[in-house]
């Protein structure tokens, strides 16, 4: 009597642990977080950051949450900052509001957590006196509630010091990221210099390279859009950035398969490696070309991790079409731009 009552039990077991086997091995893939904070209301001393919100238009028409197919899209969720004007303690708030965005909440998504989390950020970035990374938040220019203080600005302490975003992935509230890959990727060296910041010479891609060193996050890659001593070029022709442009198709499927090492195959996804190389020689090649400039990013990694590898993303299905530059400088806007010349002439006369 027992045993007729045991075999249906042990049926049921291993028919449920088939079950949990089989879910786990074809398991639909999560689609890795992207987050994206962009600073872009500048004035007075500072310029503007130019076509970034362009770019992170186009990051809204590549990763859209549907694919072409009306499925969810399994290349990359994006969690997009709908502001663009933030002080200092804003901007953490930001950071942190858009972590807890990407933070697993579902039984699916604790069950098998995010192994990579991708954190874009396009905001002016300076070299401190300290030889640190620091960024420029817009609000802190105007002095908030109470006005303009260009004497206050132009001082070191009211920059937002990069270390600062770095400790918030150490925060309580954030130990999930402890075992995440943490890729960050920075369009912040697009001003040479200020001198009315007291900048002569902005190197903050070397300032950057002694804060991410000091700071010693664990899993932390880095890749800013420029080398030390460089300027980062922005690409009307592109319709924005020519960093974010390359970013943006790389994670979009190109980078798959790029060489790097000796190596590199397409698997429909995308590696650190692969996403790397695949910038760098698209943006330096894009800059010596159009622009006989130089432009070489630079990626930082943890100092045991130098030849790691891993899975960034998914090869995705997006509709939006590449940006072509083909008409950019067509005929027409030719002739235009000839008689905005006379025009300019006529008038200095």
């Amino acid at each position: 009597m027992a045993v007729s009552y045991l075999l249906p039990a042990v049926a049921g077991f291993r028919a449920a642990l088939i079950s949990v086997v089989l879910w786990y091995a074809f398991r639909p893939d999560q689609a890795p977080r992207l987050l994206a904070i962009a600073i872009t209301k500048y004035d007075k001393l500072v310029p503007p950051n130019g076509w970034a919100l362009e770019d992170f238009d186009a990051m809204d028409n590549r990763f859209s949450n549907i694919d072409r197919k009306g499925g969810p899209n399994k290349n990359l969720r994006l969690l997009r900052s709908k502001e663009s004007d933030f002080t200092r303690d804003d901007f953490l708030k930001e950071v942190r509001s858009r972590l807890r965005e990407a933070q697993p909440k579902n039984f699916q998504d604790r069950m098998f957590p995010p192994q990579t989390v991708l954190i874009y950020l396009s905001v002016h970035g300076v070299a401190g006196s300290d030889d640190s990374a620091m960024l420029l938040c817009s609000g802190d220019i105007r002095g908030g509630s109470e006005g303009y203080d260009k004497a206050d600005w132009s001082q070191s302490t009211q920059w937002l010091p990069f270390k600062d975003v770095l400790e918030v992935f150490r925060e309580e509230e954030f130990k999930w990221l402890e075992p995440v890959r943490k890729v960050v990727l920075l369009d912040c060296s697009r001003m040479r210099d200020n001198w009315s910041l007291g900048v002569l010479d902005n190197d903050f891609a070397g300032a950057l390279r002694t804060t991410v060193s000091n700071a010693k996050i664990p899993g932390l890659y880095i890749l800013n859009s420029t080398g030390i001593g460089q300027n980062g070029l922005e690409a009307p022709e592109l319709s924005g950035t020519v960093f974010g442009h390359f970013v943006i198709r790389g994670l979009n499927g190109e980078a798959d398969g790029h060489p790097f090492d000796g190596k590199g195959q397409k698997n429909r996804r995308v590696s650190w490696k692969e996403l790397t190389k695949y910038v760098q020689s698209q943006v330096s090649q894009w800059a010596w070309t159009n622009r006989q400039s130089v432009q070489y990013p630079l990626a930082l990694t943890p100092d045991d991790k130098n030849n790691d590898d891993f899975d960034i993303c998914y090869v995705g299905d997006s509709v939006a079409p590449t940006v072509s530059n083909e008409n950019w400088l067509d005929e027409s806007r030719l002739t235009e731009l000839d008689t905005l010349w006379e025009r300019h002439e006529k008038l200095a006369r």
